[in-house]
């Protein structure tokens, strides 16, 4: 038996990633359903647009009576505030991104990110200077995924209200 057997799951940012590696996980786990959600996919969904977001989750609620588990696996980077960053690391200078980051950019990836994994081997991984990726140990999707898992699963029935980060030491609260 799976510990997620007979379960409807969404997952946002299935098309690749934390949400590909996610999805599979929750097949493997016995999930009845996983649909998988993604600006790129069929149908595409903008994650950052609620009316889109709830025509899908009124969708699966239809076809399958009921959504047991919502993973948010959607994200976006910025290449330019990536290279912002990257330079004040180079030259040794704070770090000054949200005063130079424009409000397009800066509404772009508020509305769409909101989940806490670290640095992860990924699309978006691709695309990150060197000189910052040299300074971080990467998870993979799965290793991700693995959380993700855990969290949505019964395991973690009494853990509420906490951000658990899973970056590798990386950062620390």
């Amino acid at each position: 038996m799976g510990r997620f057997d007979g379960k409807v799951a969404l997952v946002t940012g299935a098309g690749s990633g934390i949400g590909a590696a996610v999805a599979r996980g929750l097949a493997t786990e016995g999930a009845t359903a996983v649909v998988p959600a993604d600006v790129s996919g069929e149908p595409p969904v903008d994650v950052s647009d609620p009316a889109q977001v709830d025509e899908l989750v009124d969708r699966i609620v239809r076809d399958h009576g009921r959504l047991d588990v919502v993973v948010h696996a959607a994200g976006v980077d910025d290449p330019w505030a990536k290279g912002l960053i990257a330079d004040s690391v180079v030259d040794g200078v704070p770090l000054d991104v949200a005063s130079r980051l424009g409000d397009e950019s800066w509404r772009r990836v508020m509305a769409v990110n909101l989940v806490a994994p670290g640095p992860t081997e990924t699309g978006m991984a691709d695309r990150t200077p060197r000189a910052l990726r040299q300074r971080a140990r990467y998870a993979t999707a799965d290793q991700i995924a693995d959380v993700v898992l855990y969290l949505a699963g019964e395991e973690s029935a009494n853990l509420v209200g906490a951000v658990l980060l899973a970056n590798g030491g990386r950062f620390t609260a």
